[in-house]
């Protein structure tokens, strides 16, 4: 019973998380309640409002990311999977990632962010890669 209420719980964690990405990356300039008081302290940190625009988004990217990791451990928690799969789970979740925050930078002409993110994808999963012919063969 405590198993499966942990299960559930990290389950609505995960779709808490993905909602609130979702309305950080898509409805930031939206007037919600909530959200005027983020864009007031990003802007008063930043000082421009579509910088601080920017900035929201890609904090969206982030929590949708770390939401998406959640669900997917929710999954591997459940089936009771290998720990070698967990790898593939989180190599899933940076390339989500990655893919969003390009996106983000591209939308909002941050090109070079666009650049240090395609050379920080490369350098930390293109061993994981190379690995993965080397784990598929039986023993």
């Amino acid at each position: 019973m405590k198993e499966r209420f942990l299960n559930i719980f990290l389950f609505l964690i995960s779709l808490c998380f993905i909602a609130c990405g979702i309305i950080l990356i898509f409805f930031n300039t939206a007037k919600l309640p909530y959200l005027d008081l983020v864009h007031t302290s990003f802007d008063s940190f930043f000082g421009n409002p579509a910088l601080s625009s920017f900035f929201i988004a890609f904090l969206g990217t982030f929590v949708f990311a770390w939401g998406i990791f959640f669900f997917l451990t929710t999954i591997f928690i459940v089936m009771e999977i290998k720990n070698t799969n967990m790898y593939g789970f989180m190599f899933f979740t940076f390339t989500l990632w990655a893919i969003m925050a390009q996106i983000v930078s591209f939308l909002n002409k941050f090109y070079f962010l666009m650049i240090v993110i395609g050379i920080l994808y490369g350098i930390l999963f293109i061993p994981y890669f190379i690995s993965l012919p080397m784990k598929s063969k039986d023993k």
